[in-house]
């Protein structure tokens, strides 16, 4: 009974790493068997269960708080804080969130994966000059990790940034935090 068990367990685990195998092997065709329209859709219905995931109680979570100097020379400079989330959510997805502060601003930011490859990137970047003004961007990107679609809103309504470059910063600098 228990040798039973343990090669039913075996083949489970067998089972789910052959599904992830198809799913690597196959998610660089859905880039050239989709437009860019499908891709934004498909997306949009894996952010969506990224989210019902999150919602979850069976996340496996883990945050940091760290903070840079505005002299990295002087610990006694003013200092910017910086909080960073890595949660593994299941099926596959995980989602890295950001807030940095500034002197007269604050930016947030959401990347969304699916095996490890982003998909989703959404953002705020906030700062105060006679008002405050928040701006919102939204990025989708392919299997290959190119950027497909990415739009804008100042307030004025959405915007697409034809010519925009991918929001990586703040996800080079959660990685390089969570790796220490």
């Amino acid at each position: 009974m228990a040798t039973t068990l343990l090669s039913g367990c075996k083949l489970n685990h067998y089972i789910y790493n052959m599904k992830k195998l198809l799913l690597l092997l196959i998610i660089p065709l859905l880039s050239v068997a989709q437009s860019n329209e499908e891709q934004i859709l498909l997306i949009k219905e894996m952010y969506k269960e990224t989210k019902e995931l999150l919602s979850s109680s069976k996340n496996n979570c883990r945050s940091i708080t760290f903070y840079e100097y505005e002299d990295p020379d002087d610990e006694y400079s003013r200092s910017y804080s910086r909080d960073v989330t890595y949660c593994h959510v299941g099926n596959g997805y995980s989602r890295i969130t950001c807030a940095f502060s500034g002197d007269h601003d604050f930016e947030t930011a959401e990347y969304y994966f699916k095996y490890n490859y982003l998909y989703f990137y959404y953002g705020t970047y906030s700062y105060v000059e006679d008002e405050e003004v928040t701006i919102k961007y939204r990025q989708y990107f392919n299997p290959d990790g190119q950027m497909i679609w990415s739009r804008e809103n100042s307030g004025t309504g959405n915007k697409d940034v034809v010519n925009g470059e991918p929001h990586l910063y703040l996800l080079h600098e959660a990685q390089d935090a969570l790796i220490k």
